[in-house]
């Protein structure tokens, strides 16, 4: 065999595959403005690598991409929830919660939803929902449907205020009122810095929407 032939049968050999990624919503209306301001879906799927097919099928998703969080990576929830109107009442304890700065643990809501079920609205509309088992499998489900996870606590900064300037020549004047009225030495003034403590350590973790950028506990 020619050397020839030998590299046409190894150039045959060889396949080019495209890698295959997860695209976020941010990244597939990127795609969609594109297509559109080119108005070429072909050209538009050799620039960002994909296959035309997928294009189309964005396009054809383009309002509900818009109704999504940038940051979701498929717009499929998962499986429907067994219980709807549970899970509403205990989204709505969450928020309640959550308003109130109070941290929600994974074993809080399992706890809050086997209460619910003892409730006469839910027994009503879900009569066998007393033998259902709310396992991790179920907590994980009800998560992702509601868009909650769990957020560690953030710091939130203090601003001055802005009346800091007058508030720091009225606390010097009064100092120096002191030093006039009792005469007491310059090295006698000292400077106390008081922190608050409690006993009460809160929980640094909560469950709470993906969205939200203050997590405060």
């Amino acid at each position: 065999m020619s050397l020839r032939k030998r590299n046409i049968t190894k150039k045959s050999r060889t396949v080019s595959k495209k890698v295959r990624r997860r695209r976020s919503v941010r990244e597939k209306l990127m795609v969609i403005y594109y297509s559109e301001r080119t108005q070429n879906n072909r050209a538009t799927a050799k620039r960002f690598d994909i296959e035309p097919k997928q294009v189309r099928d964005w396009q054809s998703k383009k309002q509900e991409l818009l109704n999504s969080a940038p940051y979701l990576l498929t717009l499929n929830r998962g499986r429907p929830a067994q219980y709807p109107l549970l899970e509403e009442r205990l989204v709505e304890w969450i928020e309640t919660l959550r308003n109130k700065q109070m941290a929600v643990t994974q074993k809080i809501v399992v706890t809050k939803a086997k209460q619910l079920v003892r409730i006469n609205e839910i027994k009503e509309a879900y009569p066998n929902i007393g033998d259902f088992r709310f396992s991790n499998s179920w907590l994980n489900g009800f998560l992702y449907r509601n868009e909650l996870s769990n957020r560690r606590r953030t710091t939130v900064s203090q601003h001055l205020p802005k009346d800091l300037i007058d508030l720091q020549n009225e606390f010097l004047s009064l100092v120096l009122f002191k030093h006039r009225q009792y005469n007491y030495d310059i090295h006698h003034i000292g400077n106390i810095n008081e922190t608050p403590l409690s006993f009460d350590l809160p929980y640094p973790v909560t469950f709470d929407k993906h969205r939200v950028k203050t997590i405060g506990i």
